[in-house]
């Protein structure tokens, strides 16, 4: 499948032809790998070096989430919300911060249950948010 771009859209989702709710259950995939990935290593290994690369390595949450994209557009979306997510949890500014507070409440109140947190995060961190 070709993905057409529409540039006049204002945000990647649109662009791609990705709806909304979609894009948002996208984002909440990666947010609930990523803190999966961390608290799996955590209880597993004293060393997080000491686990397998296929359980600490940042391309695995990117592989888990891809694996249930329905098409090429949420594929490339997928990467495009990884690579922001990535870059913001990087950051040294406090958002970092602010999201992985986020992400461990939904987590704890998902049960760790990847569909209740992906849920949990469409119902309240997406209801005003844009995707650019």
């Amino acid at each position: 499948m070709e993905i057409k771009f529409n540039h006049a859209k204002s945000t990647v989702s649109d662009a791609i032809g990705v709806e909304k709710f979609t894009a948002n259950q996208i984002t909440g995939k990666i947010m609930f790998e990523i803190i999966n990935q961390q608290f799996m290593v955590q209880e597993l290994y004293d060393n997080p070096y000491d686990a397998p690369d296929e359980l600490r390595k940042k391309s695995v949450v990117l592989e888990n989430v891809i694996k249930d994209c329905a098409n090429q557009a949420e594929v490339m979306l997928a990467a495009w919300e990884y690579s922001r997510i990535d870059s913001m949890m990087t950051l040294d500014n406090g958002q970092a911060d602010n999201i992985l507070k986020m992400i461990t409440m939904f987590y704890a109140m998902s049960d760790k249950k990847r569909d209740a947190f992906v849920k949990l995060f469409v119902e309240r961190a997406c209801a005003d948010r844009d995707d650019d």
